[in-house]
């Protein structure tokens, strides 16, 4: 099993600076983040362009008129 830390990072970083060691981990942990974020904007983005569809899906019995009998 691969654990992605600062330390893990320090070794294949020419120098093995600490500060470069931080800088990855914060661009690590900033990427995630991030990553996440853009994933939400996209799941509910996407909900938003197909949103007709899921709405005739999730509640199709609402979508059934009956005319009114003629008489």
């Amino acid at each position: 099993m691969i654990y992605l830390t600062a330390r893990h990072l320090m070794v294949w970083m020419p120098g093995n600076n600490v500060c470069c060691a931080k800088k990855n981990a914060v661009h690590l942990r900033l990427g995630l983040l991030l990553g996440f974020f853009l994933a939400v904007f996209g799941i509910t983005g996407s909900m938003l362009v197909f949103y007709e569809e899921i709405d005739n899906v999730l509640n199709a019995d609402l979508r059934i008129a009956q005319a009114p009998k003629q008489g």
